[in-house]
């Protein structure tokens, strides 16, 4: 009988165990998803401002190009 009581204990505490690690597996993983969210967002801002720093050059080059051949 003592051997049922100490497989069903060990039983339980897997149990309880598994649970956990499903629940931190969840939040792992939606934690992935905001980074990779975040990720998506951040790879947009820095094309919009390399496009942006482009043109910007590109206008102060042509200023300065128009200056220098007055």
């Amino acid at each position: 009988m003592a051997e049922t009581t100490t497989a069903s204990r060990t039983t339980r505490q897997l149990k309880k165990q598994i649970q956990q690690q499903n629940e931190e597996i969840a939040n792992l993983r939606a934690r992935l998803s905001d980074l990779r969210d975040d990720m998506a967002v951040m790879t947009r801002t820095i094309t919009t401002f390399q496009d942006k720093v482009q043109k910007d050059m590109t206008t102060a080059f042509e200023g300065l190009k128009n200056l220098s051949e007055r």
